[in-house]
């Protein structure tokens, strides 16, 4: 199971093996059960042709940083679950360059699901 977020450079989120490293080129790798609720979550790609997107899918913004020499983020969740966590902030300060055009693509969207439905 796969969503692609950009198809022509190929990255997506797809339910696959879980290695514990970075292991693809831009993929993001999920448990099944999480593949299954985005791709259920998520709106679908309107085609203009079989090559061409008319109307994008729900918006991901995936950020940040892995350094290889250090140890795995990911394993401080089991003991503090919110090791992680990103700040208000940082989440405004990271999309800000994005909205415009989402805000763009929402507005096509919704003039899309209008006109099928007449």
């Amino acid at each position: 199971m796969g969503i692609l977020t950009e198809n022509k450079l190929g990255v997506g989120f797809h339910e696959y093996e879980l290695p514990g490293y970075p292991a693809s080129h831009s993929c993001l790798r999920l448990l099944e059960a999480d593949a299954k609720y985005l791709y259920k979550w998520a709106d679908e790609w309107v085609l203009a042709d079989s090559e061409n997107v008319k109307v994008k899918g729900t918006p991901v913004l995936v950020f940040g940083k892995y350094n290889f020499d250090t140890p795995k983020p990911w394993l401080q969740l089991a003991k503090n679950p919110k090791a992680l966590n990103i700040s208000e902030a940082e989440i405004k300060k990271e999309l800000k360059p994005f909205i415009q055009k989402i805000l763009e693509n929402q507005k096509v969207r919704e003039t899309e699901k209008q006109t099928a439905t007449l």
